[in-house]
């Protein structure tokens, strides 16, 4: 009967020290847990501004001027239609009259 005691006791003091070890490991992965939380946290608030900061960036490049031109280049038409006494311009004339009739 003495012998059961000894090794009952001996089975407690080994689960309260299993118990305390698992109580600091709990401990400790609380404190990851919260660690992490704030890094998660700290990365949504940097990946809305960089949001931010590219829907600002589009906005402005569709805002851009188009570069200046002067001039013409080669071998572009100065008008879109024939000029008035050529030859062209006299075709021009009959082009819709034989799908007004």
């Amino acid at each position: 009967m003495k012998a059961l005691r000894l090794t009952t006791q001996k089975r407690i003091k080994e689960l309260e020290q299993e118990i305390e070890t698992l109580r600091r490991e709990n401990e400790e992965k609380d404190k990851e847990i919260a660690r992490l939380e704030k890094e998660k946290e700290r990365l949504r608030q940097e990946r809305n501004q960089l949001k931010e900061e590219l829907e600002a960036a589009r906005r402005a490049a569709k805002r851009q001027a188009a570069p200046f031109f002067e001039g013409q280049t080669e071998g572009q038409a100065e008008t879109a239609w024939p000029q008035e006494g050529s030859e062209l311009w006299a075709q021009s004339a009959s082009w819709g009259a034989s799908e007004c009739r």
